[in-house]
């Protein structure tokens, strides 16, 4: 009595059915080895996203950290040692979108404190119109070395 699966031959109650153990194994295994490759090719391929992903990561905090770095860091000390044709300046009234500095300037102030700025703008025109009032008074005062009091001429607000 020699069981099958010494013999090294499958027993089979069909006729022709008798084959060889090791090619039905051999085919099993084989089976087996390509249901391993494509898993192992998922596999690669999962860990490879992971991969990916990990190094997006990485480089989207690094240059997010070194951006920081130097916008805080070496930024302010670099642009206020390079002040190129009022190079700051010319940024501030670039952001702030005036015609030029001198606008840009005045919309801020304007913006900051507008009852402030009304009074300043008040007191400048009362100089433009007076002007020539004032220079020969001043001339004046300094010619004799003290106060003079001087006339002026103050135009109604325009509404």
């Amino acid at each position: 009595m020699n069981p099958s699966y010494l013999s090294g031959r499958s027993v089979s109650t069909k006729p022709g059915a008798i084959q060889p153990a090791s090619r039905r194994l051999e085919g099993v295994f084989e089976k087996a080895i390509g249901e391993v490759r494509k898993e192992r090719q998922a596999l690669a391929s999962i860990v490879g996203e992971a991969n990916n992903r990990r190094d997006q990561w990485f480089y989207l905090i690094f240059i997010g950290l070194m951006a920081f770095l130097f916008g805080v860091g070496v930024a302010p000390l670099l642009f206020n040692h390079i002040t190129w044709k009022n190079f700051d300046e010319r940024v501030a009234s670039f952001i702030v979108g005036g015609q030029d500095r001198w606008e840009s300037g005045a919309a801020m102030m304007r913006d900051a404190r507008p009852e402030q700025w009304n009074s300043f703008m008040w007191e400048d025109r009362l100089v433009q119109d007076n002007m020539p009032k004032i220079r020969d008074c001043r001339i004046a005062a300094t010619q004799v070395g003290q106060p003079k009091p001087c006339v002026i001429t103050i135009k109604p607000d325009a509404q």
